[in-house]
């Protein structure tokens, strides 16, 4: 057997200097990959979101809802999945839309320094034509017809309400002006019954003008 020569202990020195470094680069990305995990472990998962939007998507990138923010509003709105709106809260409000996007039904405050709340049922034109409030005065139920003309008034109303003109007051709405004149009003409520004709003329009441409710319809 030969003595191994110069040349082939320097060989040798070479390949074990290569496998050296191979190791040391290996003992390295184990290091690099546990210390990761272990930050990642130890790290606690964030407890404020902030953003200005959120989107959400569905699997084919369609936006279905939209949580956003400005200086002078803040809401929520939903999508379906040709991208009609469908439903919307606000501060205070609720309102969900059909197919076309016409608003169908409103939930909201209203009027009476914040103690009021109202509801309104529109129809495929987007005409109210059911109105349901209540304020700190009274309930009221409305019924409009396709022009949105309030045709028919009952609640539990002040006796001096209408009293002083034949008239429904122009620009009338459930939960908004009816609320604040009631409000204004004062007095005793009792429940009333008013209809109302095409140009917003009384044409029946109840009781009649004049005439307190029948005993026991008192509250």
């Amino acid at each position: 057997m030969s003595e191994p020569t110069l040349e082939m202990l320097g060989e040798r020195l070479e390949r074990l200097e290569r496998q050296n470094r191979r190791l040391k680069l290996g003992v390295l990305g184990v290091l690099v990959l546990i210390g990761s995990l272990v930050l990642m472990g130890a790290a606690a998962p964030p407890k404020v979101v902030e953003a200005e939007k959120f989107v959400l998507r569905d699997d084919q990138g369609r936006e279905r809802a939209v949580l956003d923010t400005s200086a002078d509003r803040s809401g929520f709105r939903l999508y379906d999945a040709a991208g009609k709106k469908r439903t919307a809260i606000e501060l205070g409000e609720i309102s969900l839309y059909n197919e076309n996007e016409t608003q169908r039904i409103n939930l909201g405050v209203a009027g009476d320094e914040g103690n009021g709340a109202a509801m309104a049922v529109l129809d495929a034109k987007g005409k109210i034509r059911i109105g349901l409030l209540t304020c700190q005065m009274g309930p009221a139920l409305c019924i409009n017809n396709v022009e949105g003309q309030t045709r028919a008034i009952m609640g539990m109303m002040p006796a001096g309400i209408f009293a002083d003109r034949s008239t429904l007051p122009p620009g009338v709405k459930p939960g908004t002006d009816l609320a604040d004149e009631m409000a204004a009003l004062g007095g005793e409520r009792d429940p009333h019954i008013f209809l109302f004709d095409a140009k917003g003329a009384i044409v029946r009441q109840w009781p009649p003008a004049g005439r307190a409710p029948a005993p026991g319809a008192h509250h």
